[in-house]
Formats: C-alpha cells, sequence, structure tokens
C-alpha cells in the first residue's frame, strides 16, 4: 500500500474518535435536580410531617395488634362475672358444685323451719320431725335431679341458641321443677292410698293445706340452690369443700332443734 492511498484512508478510520467526542458531553452531563435516593428522604420527611394523625393511628392498630397476640381473651361465658357455666351435663365434676349449693340450701331451709315455726307452719316440721335425714336426703335428691334434668334440656334446647346465660338457666331449672311438682302430685300422691307410705301421707296433707306454697318454697330452694353452684364454682375449690363439709355437719344439729312443733311426729 502507498502512502497516497493510507492517507485517502484515515477519515474514515477517525470517524468513530468524533462519534466518541461528540458522545461525551451527552454522558458527563449532570442533572441539576438532586437524585432519586436524595429526593426519598424529603419526601419521607415532608410525609411525616403533614400526616402526623396517620401515623397515630398507625401506632394504635400496631398496639391492638400486640395486645391481640397477647393473652387470650376471655369468653362470653366469663362476662357474666360470678356466675359461672353449670348448663353442660358432660361435665361431671360440676356435680360437686351443684350438690354443696343444694346441701348449704337445705342447711338454711331447716334452719328456717325450726327457728321460725310460726311461718313455716306444722306439716314442714313434721316432715323433718318424722324422717329426720331421711327428709334431708329426700329433699337433697330431688332438687339435685331436677338440676340434672335441666341440664339435660338446656344443652340440647336453648344453649345452641342463647349460649349461656344464668338467668335463662335458672328459669329452666323452675319450669322443671314446677312440671315435677304438678307431675308427682298427680301421678303419685293422688294415687297411693292413704297409710301405704308415711312420707307420701305427710305429703297428702301438706298438699291439702299449702299446695302452692309449697310449689313457691320448691322454686325458691331451686333458685338457691342453682345460684350457689354458679357462685361456688367460681370460687377455690378447696374453699368450696370446706363449705360443703361444713353444711354436712351442721345439718344434723339443726334437724335436732326443738320447737313448738318437734313433739309432733
Amino acid at each position: 500500500m502507498s502512502w497516497a492511498t493510507f492517507e485517502a484512508d484515515m477519515p474514515s478510520m477517525q470517524m468513530p474518535s468524533m462519534h466518541t467526542q461528540q458522545l461525551k458531553p451527552m454522558v458527563q452531563n449532570k442533572p441539576e435536580n438532586p437524585s432519586y435516593m436524595q429526593q426519598l428522604p424529603m419526601q419521607m420527611q415532608m410525609q411525616q410531617q403533614q400526616n402526623p394523625q396517620q401515623q397515630q393511628q398507625q401506632q394504635q392498630q400496631k398496639q391492638q395488634q400486640q395486645t391481640n397476640q397477647g393473652p387470650e381473651v376471655p369468653s362470653v361465658q366469663g362476662t357474666a362475672k360470678g356466675w359461672k357455666d353449670i348448663s353442660e351435663y358432660e361435665e361431671v365434676s360440676d356435680w360437686f358444685y351443684i350438690i354443696t349449693g343444694v346441701l348449704v340450701t337445705e342447711l338454711v331451709v331447716i334452719f328456717l323451719i325450726r327457728f321460725f315455726p310460726e311461718i313455716f307452719g306444722k306439716y314442714a316440721n313434721v316432715w323433718y320431725n318424722r324422717f329426720k335425714l331421711s327428709a334431708v336426703i329426700a329433699d337433697v335428691l330431688i332438687i339435685v335431679l331436677g338440676i340434672g334434668i335441666a341440664r339435660y334440656a338446656y344443652t340440647e334446647f336453648v344453649y345452641p341458641k342463647y349460649d349461656w346465660n344464668p338467668l335463662y338457666f335458672t328459669i329452666t331449672t323452675v319450669l322443671i321443677q314446677i312440671s315435677h311438682d304438678i307431675l308427682f302430685y298427680l301421678g303419685v300422691i293422688q294415687q297411693v292410698p292413704k297409710g301405704q307410705n308415711a312420707m307420701i301421707d305427710v305429703m297428702k296433707e301438706y298438699a291439702g293445706t299449702s299446695g302452692k306454697w309449697a310449689i313457691l318454697s320448691d322454686s325458691a330452694m331451686m333458685v338457691s340452690s342453682v345460684g350457689l353452684a354458679m357462685i361456688f364454682k367460681g370460687m377455690e375449690s378447696h374453699l368450696t369443700t370446706f363449705i360443703g363439709l361444713l353444711a354436712v355437719y351442721a345439718i344434723p344439729y339443726i334437724l335436732e332443734t326443738r320447737n313448738d312443733y318437734t313433739t309432733i311426729a
């Protein structure tokens, strides 16, 4: 290749350098505005200054989430303070509180009958004079059985709709008790001949003189027993046990208290 030919080709070889020189200013020029990373903190500061209320709301929401993740919130059953659920018939341990409540109620009833005979009358005293602990056992067990039937009825028919409600459960027990008293009077007391059963004979006389008061007194005993059972379930077990034992201990002594009707048997 001659020197002339080489020089003729030089312009074409220098063209790339010219293009790069024209592109350099485009790459080297920097924008006057700050970069996105520089603008981001400024935007965050502006948002913090403009929305303090939103920040407070977010903090409150976080605190609520933290509290919700803590200990479990008491269920609806615990909202009725002091009135614990004794309606579930599968809870066998509830019988301890129910029987204790019935025993304490029976103790109070015997105390009132023995110390205030002018109010509660002759036949209530004759009932305990003649049958003593057998009368106590009959009183206690009929209330316990009534509560047991009410537990089945409440669990199957009332609980699915209203959940645990102390008032509704108490009403259920009273309805069961009233139904029992009426059916027992019609089916047993009136049907058994006089002289065949000593207990039935006293019931005949008592029902003939004060039948309505007998139903009301039984209803009062049912309400008291159910209420005490609910309270006892919310107490310490050792305290409930002591109260039950104290009632059992005191019943024989109160039962043998003398009044104007103790000589009648």
